[in-house]
């Protein structure tokens, strides 16, 4: 699997630990723009030249060498941002954004210019001077918007990681579309200079799209200039909403989700009267690969350490994901993944409390 279709954390561990050649990544991604970006149109600018020189110049911050897409709401200082509209709507000049600043000082790389919804006018992308991006998993639909270009470029893993920008959805909706993790930040804490916008808007802000919640992270940490801890799942639940909001869906849909979260619940439960009282989150899956976290205790805590079962847990690996896996090398967020992963853990506890028995 190319390095290309992992996750940001670990593109940028690779880096760092002298394993790749950051050059050879860029080279690789924007191969990889030519490749798949014309059935996606989510990159609407590319700029080699300019990316080898950040790459040239990056200092050894945490995102060194990895090459990120920005949504075409900010100013770069060779390319002034278009809104995805004519240019006589929208004249605006290159300019060193607070984005712009952000990366280049986290050692990041950009790559390219995603496309958007134009003016950031609606939920879609399907309109823009570039003409619509598309979503990854079905070209024939639409990849959600304003910040259409960055949720359709993560999801069809052209880069792990964009930079999108949020006033009522315009990260989130992407993000649902395309099977990726996006966050809208507090408003005011993360980087919001050269934007348009900025010296009257009390709902935009700049905000990461990424193939995991640990890129989103890592990403929004740069963005935030602050970093941002990895979080304790011990004890969290999975939360299952039932309202008129999240019933209004196809049949189909309603009943594939009904499906996975009674045979999540049902291995869940198998689980729990294996291990007495022990705890199993769900965190989430990403290219595939279930992850899942464990707590034990109790009468199983003498028999099962802990630190085992989170190690096997987090070597699990789950079933592809529908969609196009020509788009996107390495699998989905399925419900099957998940739930062959928590039959694995079954099967590997069953097997630990039967040898100590």
């Amino acid at each position: 699997m190319s390095l290309l279709d992992r996750p940001l954390s670990e593109q940028a561990a690779a880096i760092a630990a002298g394993e790749v050649d950051p050059g050879e990544l860029l080279d690789e991604t924007l191969a990889r723009f030519e490749e798949r970006n014309p059935e996606l149109n989510a990159i609407v600018a590319t700029f080699p030249e300019e990316s080898r020189e950040m790459l040239r110049s990056a200092p050894n911050g945490p995102l060194r060498g990895v090459p990120i897409v920005v949504k075409d709401e900010w100013p770069l200082p060779w390319r002034a941002q278009q809104f995805g509209a004519p240019k006589s709507i929208a004249p605006f000049a290159p300019g060193e954004s607070g984005v712009y600043r952000a990366l280049r000082d986290a050692g990041a790389v950009i790559a390219g210019v995603g496309n958007m919804h134009e003016l950031g006018a609606s939920s879609t992308g399907n309109a823009s001077v570039y003409g619509p991006a598309h979503n990854p998993w079905d070209t024939e639909r639409c990849p959600g918007g304003s910040s259409s270009g960055p949720g359709s470029s993560v999801g069809g893993r052209l880069v792990a990681a964009a930079v999108g920008a949020d006033g009522i959805g315009s990260i989130r909706y992407p993000a649902a579309y395309c099977g990726v993790t996006g966050l809208k930040p507090t408003f005011g804490r993360s980087a919001m200079e050269g934007h348009h916008l900025a010296p009257i808007t009390q709902t935009i802000v700049s905000g990461p799209l990424a193939t995991d919640a640990g890129g989103c992270r890592l990403l929004g940490s740069a963005l935030f200039r602050e970093e941002l801890p990895a979080g304790d799942a011990a004890g969290l639940r999975i939360g299952v909403v039932r309202n008129a909001i999240s019933e209004d869906c196809q049949p189909e849909v309603r009943e594939a989700c009904d499906e996975a979260i009674e045979a999540l619940r049902e291995a869940v439960d198998r689980l729990k009267q294996q291990l007495g009282d022990a705890v199993v989150v769900l965190a989430g899956v990403a290219d595939g690969k279930a992850a899942l976290v464990a707590g034990v205790s109790g009468a199983a805590a003498g028999r099962v350490k802990a630190g085992e079962l989170l190690a096997h847990i987090a070597g699990l690996t789950g079933g592809k994901g529908g969609g196009r896996p020509d788009m996107a090398q390495g699998g989905g967020n399925d419900g099957p993944a998940l739930i062959s992963a928590l039959q694995g853990v079954e099967a590997w506890v069953a097997q630990r409390l039967g040898a100590s028995a």
